[in-house]
């Protein structure tokens, strides 16, 4: 391999790990300012959560069009789109003076954070071979779970410190330092087949259904009642999709790839039952260790944390081990340690002690840090490199699908339990009862998981 090469896979990797560290970021910073926010414009509740949920919205409904994008007009192209419209949407926002301007600009930075994370890895995967993917995949993801980590603490001090006006400065200061090497490090462009048309039909059918359902289940305290009948919609309109798409000749999502691609059928099926199963554990175990532990915020953030810097440590080790070994068998055995600590979490009781919830956090820390990154290189090398940018789509899809699928059980359960009863000392069995019975779910759907993930467990003879 030529230094130049070198330099410039090196390059790739440090521009995507940047990019893939500001959008979680973003993401789980503004969670926390949202309540100092909320006071800036005198937002009610409703408005609040509308700035959760629209941003969401951005990024979810336009995922499979950018990649289709992408594969058409260039994946630098559409990279670039995306991150000249989260610069000057997030610097924007700093800018705006009603809460009813600030949720439209958070719409767009979602809608600009879409288009990023479509290209990113469908660009990494074009520049980096498949001998030392895997590596860049773990380093790469490390820096999603360092955003993760790094967004409710350092996000907080920042508004404590400052204000939130400045948190969203540091995001488009470091967006704005990636948009610069881009341009001076990353050459040349990279198309799938520009032949194909844009799936304008599809495109449309994917939104509105997607929409129905990030509304149905993200913004179900809002919109009451229609919540359930917003739920079925998308999901019967999503069914309507994936038919659709085996009838066109340019699909936004090629069904019949994956249908025809064992391999990877069994790998986007394993990540969505992998984030399906995991997402809502931190929302159950925020509200478990501050309402029935009753430690501070910051206490229980620092065991929350336990989970996603496992995963930041491993998730370059278990990349690195992917390209060495075929990484079907990591991602396998991450799921199954990944099974085993939500088993841990459905065991634990009122009476539990921090330091079982802290074990459960690290051994899931473990399954995952195992599970991601060889799963994500399964499914960049199963697919030709005309199709990287529908599959770097389609991985974002399945995980913002399957968070969604996780807090649509989550919700439920704590509905079914406590109605709308807030947690307190009375409440406290009834709230022990959902998490519980959340947790048993989410261990099984993992276990179904793994029997799944089983099916791609043996490297294929004819990879692409």
């Amino acid at each position: 391999m030529s230094i130049k090469q070198k330099n410039g896979e090196a390059s790739t990797i440090i521009l995507v790990s940047i990019v893939q560290f500001i959008t979680p970021f973003m993401a789980s910073g503004v969670s926390v300012a949202l309540p100092t926010i909320g006071r800036h414009f005198s937002a009610s509740a409703f408005q609040l959560g509308l700035a959760e949920m629209i941003y969401i919205l951005g990024v979810s409904i336009f995922l499979l069009a950018a990649g289709q994008l992408a594969d058409i007009f260039g994946r630098k192209k559409i990279f670039l789109m995306g991150i000249c419209g989260f610069i000057i949407s997030t610097f924007a926002i700093t800018a705006t003076r009603s809460m009813g301007q600030f949720l439209l600009v958070r719409f767009v930075q979602g809608l600009s954070v879409s288009f990023i994370a479509t290209t990113t890895f469908a660009i990494l995967s074009s520049v980096v071979p498949r001998e030392r993917r895997g590596k860049s995949m773990g380093i790469v993801l490390a820096f999603v779970y360092a955003g993760l980590s790094a967004g409710p603490a350092l996000g907080g001090f920042i508004v404590f410190q400052f204000n939130w006006h400045w948190l969203f400065v540091f995001a488009g200061l470091l967006a704005s330092l990636a948009l610069l090497l881009c341009l001076k490090t990353l050459k040349g462009e990279w198309w799938g087949s520009p032949e194909q048309k844009f799936d304008y039909r599809g495109c449309a059918v994917y939104m509105l259904s997607l929409s129905f359902l990030v509304v149905g289940v993200a913004g179900h305290t809002m919109v009451g009642g229609y919540a359930a009948a917003l739920v079925v919609a998308g999901i019967v309109g999503l069914s309507f999709f994936f038919w659709l798409e085996t009838r066109v000749k340019s699909p936004m999502l090629d069904v019949r790839m994956i249908f025809a691609n064992r391999v990877l059928f069994f790998t986007v099926l394993a990540a969505l039952i992998n984030y399906g199963a995991s997402f809502a554990i931190i929302f159950f175990f925020s509200l478990y260790l501050q309402s029935v532990k009753g430690l501070l915020p910051q206490v229980a953030g620092s065991v929350l944390i336990l989970q996603t810097l496992v995963q930041c440590i491993l998730s370059p080790l278990s990349g690195k081990l992917a390209d060495k070994i075929y990484p079907g068998k990591i991602a396998t055995l991450g799921m199954f340690v990944g099974t085993i600590g939500l088993g841990m979490a459905s065991l634990i009781e009122q009476e539990s002690s921090v330091a079982m919830v802290a074990l459960v956090f690290v051994v899931v820390g473990v399954g995952f840090g195992l599970f991601a990154s060889p799963n994500m290189t399964i499914i960049m090398n199963s697919v030709p490199q005309e199709a990287y940018g529908q599959a770097s789509s389609l991985t974002a899809t399945v995980r913002t699908l399957g968070m969604l699928t996780s807090m649509a059980i989550a919700s439920l359960l704590v509905s079914h339990f406590m109605g709308d009863t807030p947690i307190n000392k009375e409440s406290i069995p009834l709230f022990m009862k959902s998490l519980q019975g959340a947790m048993l779910t989410f261990t099984l759907m993992s276990l179904v998981g793994v029997f799944l993930s089983l099916g791609r467990a043996k490297a294929p003879t004819n990879e692409p």
